[in-house]
């Protein structure tokens, strides 16, 4: 499969540990625009994309990757062929919705598979602990930094207290 269960620990740089099985590993394939790659996601991604094949149409074959000349499985594909975006924003998300019961539009406008990735990245890039502008850059698989950018909102909170971090003209004593 394209995912793959996170089995080992991991030791991150600062020497904190992330359990096994917390997240999973997301096989990329090649595109016009990067290589293949794998993102590290949450480990529901996996239990999602395990319910999808046990639902999509079975016998699959894998078929020949036009960049690569590799045989690739490919998570949405029919007959013999890649499903295009439009298929998947014009029919797999509106029965995915549909099923768990959640609307195809929200306050920004109609769901699709673009703005769900959207979504995360800027998710990733927002919490107080969030992702740097190269970890974003590398898990979206954009060749450039303004790619990632465009995703990237910073909030007011965030923005004064990294001033005043780095602000050394405020941490200093006032003259007397």
């Amino acid at each position: 499969g394209c995912a793959h269960a996170q089995l080992h620990e991991v030791v991150h740089e600062d020497g904190t540990t992330i359990p096994p099985e917390t997240l999973c590993y997301l096989d990329i394939p090649a595109s016009k625009t990067f290589k293949a790659f794998v993102k590290p996601v949450a480990v529901v991604v996996k239990e999602r994309i395990d319910a999808w094949l046990k639902e999509r149409p079975v016998n699959q074959a894998p078929l020949v990757d036009e960049r690569t000349g590799e045989k690739v499985s490919y998570l949405f594909q029919f007959r013999g062929k890649r499903m295009g975006v439009g298929v998947i924003n014009r029919t797999i998300i509106p029965m995915l919705c549909a099923k768990a019961g959640v609307p195809l539009d929200d306050s920004r406008g109609r769901i699709t598979s673009h703005r769900g990735r959207a979504s995360v990245v800027t998710a990733l890039a927002s919490v107080p602990q969030g992702m740097s502008l190269m970890e974003l850059m590398q898990w979206s698989g954009h060749s450039s930094p303004s790619s990632t950018l465009h995703y990237i909102r910073i909030r007011p909170t965030k923005l004064a207290a990294s001033f005043v971090k780095a602000d050394q003209m405020s941490v200093s004593d006032p003259p007397t």
